[in-house]
């Protein structure tokens, strides 16, 4: 199991991490995982590139998910 922290939590670097992981490490299941205003970079990273995640974990989290197409997702509201 691999667990990188972007620093930059935009779209694009939440989904750049996510490619290093399948192309350079080879793992084979990503889950992206946000809390917060953070999240926004993980709905957009996971709604505009289709196949990139196998699951999104959100806490308490703002945006909408209606793009986030079949795969699991837990979401926690406080």
């Amino acid at each position: 199991m691999a667990a990188p922290a972007v620093e930059d939590t935009s779209a694009r670097s939440v989904a750049e991490a996510a490619g290093y992981l399948r192309e350079e490490r080879g793992v084979r299941n990503v889950t992206l995982i946000g809390a917060s205003a953070r999240t926004t970079g993980i709905l957009g990273a996971a709604e505009e590139n289709s196949g990139l995640a196998d699951g999104v974990i959100l806490l308490s989290g703002t945006g909408e998910v209606f793009g986030l197409g079949e795969y699991p997702k837990l979401f926690v509201a406080s």
